[in-house]
């Protein structure tokens, strides 16, 4: 019977093996390659092209701008006040159509922030009544520039803080597809801790039942007493009933859909934990807090200073007189006949000068310069501070990577030992002395240690794949990642 027992055991143990060795088995860097088939990666191809449609929108504000107008005949049937010769007003019934069309070319100078401005217009006045006449007036061209002669040029400011912007959004988009990557390895290794807590439940269970059968020949032999028996049954039948697939399916399912996968309840994954324990994780605590600041905090930092100091130049400017200058100069000409509109041309010139002076506002303006420099402050406050929690934060997640790479080969120490008290139970009872007891705490601790590994190595990629999103930086090797 003994015979016949390992028989069983030994099939039941190659079927489980060549079961997995059958189907679909997948590494953690086939996965990671998968990222583009994902949602998370169609947002951030959409949220990079309206960033690229922006800087675009941003640039052509420094292209000339051509528009065409046209009016259609307006028709105007009133009564209105007409000046005679003699000065005196006098209600004549008018009625006119009026139509016009007009050209404008115009051009910011980033230098300055002004605008030139280029013009032309024909425009035909058809009258009907009192008399029916038709005339014309062409304007060959208005050359025109507008400066506002007080306060800042607004561009410059626009082009600061849209450089910074840029900077800031090309960070953002690595930083979301780290985020990606750490949730596809977090998935696949809740997949991989699944298949190992079941592969574990399944040698246990063999354990188990190579135990009861060992009983259940001694107990026919009378060399182990019922109690014993029954000890050893209770312990294989508990083996076999927490013996479920359920937890790898869920976990299978979850990573389908966050990479939209093909449904294949099949495959399964392969990982190397000493792959990643190998690594060396000599990253300098004080570089790694400094590129963790610049990426996370300085570049939003120059956004929103470079934003405060805008409105703060605003706010102040609004109490202060306001000055703009328009000067201009062209060609036109009039005359009733269409044809003699391109005879002689009469120059034209305008210049207008406004100043527009804050006389009461209550205080408005100053309350609101107050307040947004006190702001600003509390900002560099905030940022000092975070600053030295990021140092802080760097220097223990440094040292709790290697405290639990410690703990991981002790752990693995720890298993071996196991490991070897499992097989001298074994060899005990093949001679009749069952604990089975001894053996189920010792199974227990076995499970208990093999999944507390892979806890940790779970734990030391969150630490991996925050530093890669926070600081650009792949803190097992050093490796700097650019932006693309």
């Amino acid at each position: 019977m003994n015979r016949i027992t390992l028989i069983l055991i030994f099939f039941c143990a190659i079927s489980f093996l060549s079961y997995g060795q059958n189907t679909n088995s997948f590494s953690l860097d086939y996965f990671l390659a998968l990222y583009n088939q994902s949602n998370s990666y169609a947002q951030i191809e959409s949220d990079s092209l309206v960033f690229v449609n922006n800087q675009r929108l941003f640039k052509i504000q420094t292209l000339p701008s051509l528009y065409m107008s046209a009016t259609a005949p307006y028709l105007n049937n009133s009564i209105s006040p007409v000046t005679q010769p003699d000065g005196s007003d006098s209600f004549i019934n008018r009625f006119y159509a009026n139509s016009n069309l007009s050209l404008t070319l115009s051009q910011l100078v980033p230098f300055t922030g002004g605008t030139v401005t280029v013009s032309s217009s024909m425009v035909r006045l058809d009258n009907f009544s009192p008399s029916r006449k038709a005339s014309y007036n062409l304007n060959l061209f208005n050359v025109s520039y507008r400066q506002n002669l007080s306060g800042y040029n607004s561009y410059k400011w626009e082009k600061r803080q849209n450089t910074a912007e840029e900077q800031l959004r090309k960070y953002e988009f690595i930083r979301a597809k780290e985020k990606a990557f750490a949730e596809i390895t977090s998935l696949f290794l809740n997949l991989y801790a699944a298949q190992e807590e079941y592969r574990i439940l399944k040698e246990s269970s063999f354990l188990a039942e190579y135990i009861y059968n060992k009983a259940k020949a001694f107990y026919d032999y009378g060399r182990l007493a019922e109690e014993e028996l029954l000890d050893a049954e209770i312990d294989y039948r508990m083996s076999v009933l927490r013996m479920t697939m359920d937890d790898i399916d869920q976990a299978r399912d979850r990573l389908i859909a966050f990479l939209n996968l093909q449904d294949d309840s099949t495959f399964f994954v392969e990982y190397d934990m000493e792959e990643l324990v190998k690594m060396p994780f000599i990253i300098d605590e004080s570089l790694l807090a400094e590129r963790t600041a610049l990426y996370s905090l300085e570049l939003n930092r120059r956004v929103s200073s470079l934003s405060d100091e805008f409105a703060l130049r605003r706010l102040k400017n609004a109490d202060a007189p306001s000055v703009s200058i328009v000067i201009g100069s062209g060609l036109n000409s009039q005359s009733d006949q269409f044809e003699k509109l391109f005879g002689p041309y009469y120059s034209q010139m305008n210049v207008s000068l406004s100043l527009s002076v804050p006389i009461l506002n209550w205080g408005k303006n100053k309350l609101q310069y107050k307040n947004k420099l006190e702001s600003v402050k509390m900002a560099d406050l905030k940022y000092n501070e975070k600053y030295n929690d990021i140092e802080k934060t760097c220097r223990y997640d440094m040292r709790y990577v290697h405290s639990v790479l410690k703990e991981y080969n002790e752990e693995c120490n720890l298993i071996k030992l196991q490991e070897r008290k499992i097989q001298t139970l074994k060899d005990k009872a093949d001679f009749g002395k069952i604990d089975v007891s001894e053996i189920s705490k010792v199974r227990t601790n076995l499970m208990r240690s093999e999944l507390s590994n892979i806890n940790r190595i779970k734990e030391i990629y969150s630490i991996i794949y925050k530093y890669r999103e926070q600081a650009l930086i792949d803190i097992r090797t050093g490796e700097i990642i650019l932006f693309h």
